[in-house]
């Protein structure tokens, strides 16, 4: 589960951040380019060309700040990503863990009796398990000894 999202993440979510630094890379280049081209203009220029040229600025500026709110969203997303779906695949994760624990201490604790009776002293538990028609007296012996477990 918190693999799955990870291999997302990385293979979708973060290419899609690639995606928008490299346009706006271009876009701050291209930007770049038209107010050098811009503010390269003498006084003497024929103003249909001085138009043109301030026009590409305009176009270049509207290109440049509609990449940057593309990369500034598509990060705030990515952080808001980080931060909720990350959190709550730790948290399921743990949270199975806990059941997981949870089960087994909750059967060990329905064990205790039938464990603390088979490991208690006479041993009368051991002797029932046994056949009896196995079991002749006077032909064998038999010697138990019974360990104490106490579990704390």
């Amino acid at each position: 589960m918190l693999n799955d999202r990870l291999l997302q993440f990385v293979n979708v979510d973060l290419h899609d951040v690639k995606e928008a630094r490299k346009r706006f890379d271009k876009a701050c280049f291209a930007y770049d380019q038209a107010r050098e081209k811009f503010l390269s203009l003498r006084k003497g220029t024929k103003s249909d060309v001085a138009t043109v040229v301030e026009e590409e600025l305009h176009q270049a500026r509207s290109t440049f700040e509609q990449a940057r709110f593309n990369l500034v969203t598509t990060l705030s997303n990515i952080e808001a990503k980080k931060r909720f779906e990350f959190l709550e695949a730790v948290s399921g994760t743990m949270d199975a863990h806990l059941r997981y624990f949870k089960q087994g201490y909750e059967l060990l604790h329905q064990m205790e009796p039938y464990i603390n009776q088979v490991c208690s002293p006479p041993c009368h538990f051991l002797f029932s398990m046994l056949d009896r028609e196995m079991v002749l007296p006077g032909k064998l012996e038999f010697e138990f000894k019974c360990v104490n477990i106490h579990y704390q």
